[in-house]
Formats: structure tokens, C-alpha cells, sequence
């Protein structure tokens, strides 16, 4: 991640060496030692690994959204992942296509890259997808793609006894995306929106409500924390709104991702909820949310 254009904490990287012929005999890299731990490791300490720990919730989803604001205003004209050259966009390493200058074009690159690398799993769920997120009437292009981050969860954020964030690792999933793949609820801090119109996911054994206040309150920090950059560096419109973390593409998007990390109850569990969806319009499902 370049230093340059954002505050966020990374390690020093070293050295590295992504060939499978390198001296040590396999790709490596060597970066600088955070004294911490993830924030996975405890969240499992304090015995619940799928959510930050209650007392430290507010501090944590606060920097996290700021994490979320500085990687937003990396503003670019495309789709795609980071160049080398850290100024533009180049083809999407996940999918190994783009850049892209529509939303359908990269949410149909993402599916079938789901579909093939994983043939066994979730291809109806991936039929719905298709068409929610692509084989749609609406205009999918946007001015500019601001970066997201998809592995932004606790385990790979180093963080001390009092879950101040000391470093983030693990930068591959990160690329310019479109607004509402940005507007994303991060694994196992606990702010979970589950299955629209049905509740809690099952496959995780927690309560829907108390999931949801947790999404409520991350999508609060993040609005907060947006709004926060309006003010302070005269941004023309907040990068995200707590709505927006329960917008339709969004929820859509989110199934995707759990189908995309091989989860195999995604499609026993989502096609349910994307049927809801369809069925019910922008503000019933935000009323359904409470948001």
C-alpha cells in the first residue's frame, strides 16, 4: 500500500520475491515485525470470534470506517486493481480481466471467476447474481471507482490489548471499485446484516438483532467518519452513507463475496434473501433494517 496518499498503518516491506525459483526455493516476502496481535486472535481470546469484543466495538468500527474513508478517496477513472505505477488502474488480478468502466463488466468478470474457480459450489446462487447485478437496465457507470479493500477483516488487522489498530497486512484483494461493492461489512467484526428479509445466518449461530444493531452502528461510524472528510478537506459528496451500507447492489454484492470465499451455505441461505429482494423495493428494505 503506498504511504503517500493515506495514513493507514502497513509494515515496512523488507523484501520480497514472488518467483517460485527464488533463493529460499518459493515466492516470499520479508516485512517488518508489529509486536500485536489480530484482531481475530482476540476476538477468539475473549471467546466469540466472529465479532469484536462489546467494550472495544465503538473504538474499533471507528478506526476501521476512517480505514474505509482513506482507501474511498483514492479516486480512479476505472475498475481494476492498483498499477505498479500506483497512478492508475491495470487488469484485475482476482479475475486476471479489466480494467473495467462499468459495474456490470466487473460484477460479471467477479461471477465467473467465482463460477470457475470454484465449479462444485453455489452456481445457482451465481445464476441469481447474474441477474441482479448485470443483466440490469440501469445505467452502471460511475465518474470515478474509489479503492476497497475485501480482506479488511480481523485477521488481518494487527491491533494491541485495547484494539487500537496498529498495522494492516494483506493487500491483495484491494482494488477501484464501484460505490456500492465499497459500501461492504467487513468478516467477523460482528456487524453482520444476515439474509435480507429472512434474519441471522444460520451457518454462524448468532442472533439476528444484535448483528444487525452491529451493522447499524459500523454503518454510523462510516457516514460519521465521511462526513468527517467533507468537512475537513472539502470533499463534494461523503463517500459513504449508512444507507447505503443496506442498498440492494450492496446486499447483492455481499452474497457474491461469501460465494467468492467458498462459503458453502451461501446458496441455500442467500437465494432466499435475493429473492426478497427483488420483490421488495429500496425502502422496504431499508425499513426492514431499520435504517
Amino acid at each position: 500500500m503506498d504511504r503517500t496518499h493515506t495514513s493507514i498503518p502497513v509494515p515496512t516491506i523488507l523484501g520480497h520475491d514472488l518467483r517460485l525459483d527464488s533463493p529460499v526455493g518459493f515466492p516470499y516476502i520479508l516485512m517488518e515485525y508489529i509486536a500485536g496481535s489480530t484482531a481475530f486472535e482476540l476476538a477468539c481470546a475473549a471467546g466469540n470470534p466472529l465479532t469484536t469484543p462489546s467494550e472495544y466495538l465503538d473504538h474499533y468500527y471507528t478506526q476501521l470506517a476512517d480505514i474505509h474513508c482513506q482507501l474511498a478517496r483514492c479516486q480512479f477513472s476505472a475498475i481494476g486493481g492498483i498499477a505498479a505505477s500506483g497512478d492508475n488502474v491495470d487488469i484485475l488480478g482476482e479475475t486476471g480481466s479489466g480494467p473495467f468502466t462499468d459495474n456490470g463488466s466487473f460484477y460479471k468478470a467477479m461471477i465467473e471467476h467465482v463460477r470457475e474457480s470454484k465449479p462444485s459450489q453455489n452456481q445457482t446462487l451465481l445464476d441469481s447474481l447474474c441477474e441482479s447485478l448485470v443483466n440490469t437496465d440501469d445505467d452502471q457507470s460511475e465518474p470515478t471507482y474509489g479503492l476497497v479493500n475485501l480482506e479488511l477483516g480481523t485477521h488481518n488487522v494487527i491491533v494491541d490489548s485495547s484494539f487500537n489498530i496498529l498495522a494492516v497486512i494483506d493487500w491483495d484483494s484491494t482494488y477501484a471499485a464501484p460505490r456500492a461493492a465499497r459500501h461492504f461489512f467487513q468478516v467477523c467484526v460482528g456487524a453482520e446484516p444476515g439474509i435480507p428479509g429472512h434474519g441471522a445466518i444460520k451457518a454462524f449461530g448468532q442472533g439476528h438483532e444484535i448483528c444487525v444493531q452491529k451493522a447499524r452502528l459500523f454503518s454510523r461510524c462510516l457516514e460519521t467518519a465521511a462526513t468527517k472528510y467533507v468537512n475537513d478537506t472539502g470533499d463534494q459528496k461523503p463517500l459513504f452513507t449508512a444507507r447505503e451500507m443496506f442498498c440492494k447492489e450492496a446486499l447483492n454484492f455481499r452474497a457474491l463475496a461469501y460465494a467468492r470465499i467458498g462459503q458453502s451455505w451461501a446458496e441455500e441461505e442467500w437465494i432466499p434473501g435475493l429473492q426478497w429482494l427483488n420483490h421488495n423495493t429500496q425502502e422496504e428494505v431499508w425499513e426492514w433494517y431499520g435504517v
